[in-house]
């Protein structure tokens, strides 16, 4: 396996390695190419001195990106005595002076030590307190060693929000810091938009699709569009005989409606305008795109007199 890795992080690769992996008896420790220069650490024998806690060396690295405390619970498994090697970095170490967090670069590749036991106290109730950072730790070191680049974790969402009024889009992402954002309109950046999340007035000129770069030090990804539209009208039904109900629905602003919207409206119909909405009736007819407008299909003239209709878009 030792091998493997080593190969591994010569092409490039990343790799963290935990408690046990540091230990120099046999059935635990980490054999082959991996443990000749490759290693944050040295090796030695594990121990459990119990309560032991997180002491930053470097509180900017990366690797403590959200991380505030860490306590090793009432075991703290360790390997024990061990020393960062020459020209690797020391991250963070345990209360008793011990290298908790240590980081190496072997060519192109990357190497994160984590000289603590993986599991917590969601396991067993003397490993490392789960109330604390250690799973943030651990999400940090497979990032900051992958070199990979954000993680959009919520995109932003479709609007539908009246001229005048205010629109609202954010994202939340995650990866290794430093993240920065960088909002678009129909895919050309705009200006000065660089923070999680924005809100403006609506005008005529800002409906479109709004979108999110995310980037940091490995790369960026791209969120989904999502759309800005006006809210819909029903346009007056002009009666063209027979027994059929023509009802159109249009952008209250007098654009042309977006053909992906027709999916997302939902009618209702009732035979007083008063009732709550709540015990409207919910129709089945279909709502289709047609020439920048939206088509309501199977309505008559002989449905039950005064009723009135109602359309509900869900972005």
């Amino acid at each position: 396996m030792g091998n493997v890795l080593a190969d591994y992080i010569d092409q490039g690769g990343g790799v963290v390695i935990q408690t046990f992996g540091f230990y120099d008896g046999s059935g635990l420790g980490l054999l082959g190419r991996i443990s000749n220069g490759y290693l944050p650490f040295t090796t030695a024998s594990y121990t459990a001195p119990g309560n032991l806690t997180l002491v930053k060396d470097l509180p900017l690295h990366p690797l403590l990106d959200g991380v505030n405390s860490f306590n090793g619970g009432t075991l703290s498994y360790l390997n024990s005595s061990i020393s960062i090697v020459p020209g690797a970095t020391l991250v963070t170490h345990w209360s008793n002076d011990q290298p908790l967090v240590g980081t190496n670069n072997k060519g192109p590749g990357r190497i994160t030590g984590l000289n603590f036991f993986p599991p917590s106290s969601d396991v067993r109730s003397d490993l490392w307190v789960s109330s604390t950072d250690g799973a943030r730790l651990m999400a940090n070191a497979l990032l900051w060693s992958g070199r990979i680049p954000p993680t959009i974790l919520t995109a932003p969402a479709d609007q539908v929000v009246a001229l005048g009024k205010t629109a609202s889009f954010s994202a939340v992402a995650a990866g290794t810091s430093p993240l920065s954002y960088q909002w678009r309109l129909n895919g050309t950046n705009l200006p000065s938009v660089t923070n999680s999340s924005l809100s403006f007035t609506v005008q005529t000129g800002n409906l479109g699709n709004y979108s999110v770069v995310v980037s940091n030090p490995y790369g960026q990804t791209y969120s989904v569009n999502a759309t800005l539209n006006p809210p819909l009208r029903f346009l007056p039904p002009s009666l063209a005989g027979g027994n059929v109900l023509p009802l159109w629905l249009a952008n209250a602003d007098g654009s042309l409606v977006v053909s992906n919207r027709a999916a997302r409206v939902q009618l209702y119909a009732a035979t007083n305008l008063g009732q709550p909405f709540n015990l409207w009736m919910p129709l089945t007819n279909a709502v289709l795109p047609n020439s920048g407008l939206l088509q309501v299909n199977g309505l008559s003239t002989t449905n039950p007199a005064n009723q009135f209709f109602r359309a509900q878009e869900i972005p």
